[in-house]
């Protein structure tokens, strides 16, 4: 012990002993009074200060400048980051600033006691500059760190118990309000939610390990079972969020870099380390770039699968389903991206999920959403339902998508699980080949269509194995992602979608891709100012001659008149009788005439050739 701290501790005991003899001392003055007279004895074993001994040195003046306390001095132990400052320090470091040689003194004493930090030969006559130099090195030192916080790690787990004549007891709501501190928890529908790496997760036995860990250290010989059950019941019942609690910060998106703040008024974007304050439960795998250019990935890649007007849609889809994470408002607009083989579609899917990563997409049909009431629990949390190849099995029930597509709280059912009301946000996006028929009650059901964008996809490329190698890097994601963001904060300003077709365009572009016999007669047929008639059998032999052509399902080639008459109808053909009275035959009529070059005009031989001609 230094002299000046003798003669701290010499005038604080006087100060002690003069209230004992004047009023008695009170129990946290008896208990620093014995503190120090064991320290100035010299006596064995008088360990570290106790609470009370700092409570009555903050009240004992010292002089000028009194010093401060040692939970000041101490405070919390800056954990430092490479990005700031290079090294952890016992005493904040800001503390040395303006610093008193008292509190330095103070500081050496510390670190001697409770420490073991040996001080060197004649520091007592080292000048100011030289005890701080030699303070702030000290309490830098890896020795001192792995030391307090051994020291911390013994003061926690001793709250976690206390030894009674039948053993140790653990005090769970103790343990438990350290464990929710810990993992950052936050209770929801009776489940427990834990922050890591950025992000929100449902416990997966991670909460259980480190219960078990406590159990272990504090040689806890009961039960872990019932430990566990009562301390995860205690941190997932003390504090129950009643709304949803994630995702709804309205200018932020988690990213693999950190946090990307954006400035809807500014257009400003900057990144925010993560903190479990924002409470997201996911963060998407793209790095955050501002510099990173998307020009030659949108000219090379992006440009060449539409045609120029519909480009912007393409980084649309992506820009509201950011928006609508962020809770904006649901924009009620789903994407079908139609297209022979190898036009594009899935790697512009692919694209997708590099920018937001495999386990924030769905992959959801649109016939499961209209038949499968446990979907929602698939979709919950999820920033794309993105379903690559849409089957073209009729639709039968659009009750339900139009539901989910219309607002974002919808009752989730898990099984196993009580119900309740949760958030899908998701933007459905499907591709095609060609759309699934829809049944005469949705023809002219405007709300249905007026969640869709059809979006063509006319090109075809040659397959490229290294094509994704090439593009999908991480400067050109981080390009292409910061043009999503571009057209996200346009789409906020606007106030709308950049590109909101009609519903009735939607149907009509819906229906010539969905019927083939509509797409038949839209490249073999043209307008006529009258009526052209047109024989059944033959019209049916040329009409599945262009399906095998054209490689249409054969769930969606006709066999017989019956079928193709179906189909006709809805293209405007009607069914007359043409002929002399006793000779008159059935055929279709229609506003329609053939074109000059098509190869499918019925010619005389097909007319001869009846029903029963193969193709």
């Amino acid at each position: 012990m230094t002299d000046t701290a003798i003669r701290q501790y010499e005038a604080m005991l006087d100060d002690l002993r003069r209230r004992d003899q004047e009023r008695g001392l009170n129990p946290s003055e008896q208990v620093a009074c014995t503190y120090v007279e064991k320290l100035l004895s010299g006596e064995d074993g008088a360990g570290p200060a106790p609470p009370e001994f700092w409570k009555e040195y903050v009240r004992f003046d010292l002089g000028s400048p009194r010093g401060k306390t040692e939970s000041e001095l101490l405070d919390t132990p800056e954990r430092l980051t490479p990005e700031d400052k290079p090294k952890w320090s016992l005493f904040p470091l800001e503390r040395f600033k303006e610093i008193s040689l008292q509190d330095l003194w103070l500081m050496v004493e510390i670190l001697e006691r409770d420490f073991h930090v040996k001080t060197p030969k004649g520091l007592e006559h080292y000048d100011h500059p030289g005890v701080k130099a030699f303070v702030m090195e000290a309490c830098q030192s890896d020795a001192v760190r792995e030391l307090w916080e051994e020291q911390q790690h013994e003061k926690l787990l001793m709250a976690f118990y206390r030894v009674t004549k039948s053993g140790i007891q653990l005090e769970y709501s103790t343990i438990a309000e350290h464990l929710r501190t810990q993992f950052c928890a936050i209770a929801w529908k009776k489940a427990l939610y834990i922050y890591r790496d950025g992000t929100y997760k449902e416990n997966e036995g991670e909460v259980e390990a480190a219960i078990n860990a406590i159990c272990e250290e504090v040689d806890f010989k009961g039960k872990a079972t019932t430990v566990t059950r009562e301390i995860l019941h205690y941190m997932t019942f003390k504090d129950i969020s009643r709304e949803y609690p994630f995702n709804r910060c309205k200018d932020l998106i988690p990213v693999a870099n950190g946090v990307v703040k954006v400035d809807f008024a500014s257009g400003k974007k900057e990144l925010l380390p993560y903190s479990p304050e924002y409470r997201f439960t996911f963060k998407f795998p793209v790095i955050f770039d501002p510099l990173a250019s998307g020009h030659a990935f949108h000219e090379r890649v992006i440009s060449q699968y539409v045609e120029e007007e519909l480009v912007p849609v393409l980084y649309q889809i992506p820009a509201q389903a950011i928006l609508q994470f962020q809770g904006t408002k649901p924009f009620k607009k789903s994407y079908i991206l139609q297209g022979d083989a190898n036009a594009g579609k899935t790697t512009y899917m692919e694209w997708l999920e590099a920018l937001f990563g495999k386990e924030n997409l769905a992959r959801t049909s649109l016939h499961e959403i209209g038949n499968d009431r446990h979907v929602n629990a698939g979709l919950e949390g999820k920033i794309l339902n993105a379903c690559d190849d849409l089957s073209d099995v009729p639709l039968e029930n659009i009750g339900p998508f139009k539901a989910l597509t219309g607002g974002f709280a919808h009752e989730i059912r898990r099984l196993y699980r009580d119900k309740y009301e949760g958030i899908v946000f998701a933007v459905h996006v499907f591709t095609c080949n060609a759309p699934p028929d829809v049944p005469d009650k949705i023809l002219f059901d405007s709300a249905f269509w007026e969640r869709w964008e059809y979006i063509h996809f006319p090109n075809v490329f040659e397959v490229d194995e290294r094509f994704k190698e090439r593009w999908f890097t991480g400067e050109h994601l981080s390009g292409s992602f910061n043009k999503v963001l571009d057209t996200m904060i346009a789409i906020r300003r606007r106030g709308g979608l950049q590109l909101s077709r009609s519903p009735s365009e939607v149907k009509d572009a819906w229906q010539l891709a969905s019927d083939p016999f509509a797409q038949f007669v839209a490249d073999e047929m043209m307008d006529a100012k009258g009526e052209t008639s047109f024989s059944k059998d033959p019209l049916l032999l040329v009409f599945r001659r262009w399906c095998h052509e054209n490689e249409v399902s054969e769930r969606k080639i006709p066999t017989t008149v019956t079928a193709l008459s179906t189909m006709a109808f809805k293209s405007g053909f009607k069914e007359a009788k043409r002929g002399k009275k006793k000779e008159q035959r059935h055929v279709y009529v229609a506003l329609k005439t053939w074109k000059p070059d098509s190869k499918y005009a019925i010619t005389k031989e097909d007319e001869e050739a009846g029903p029963n001609r193969r193709i």
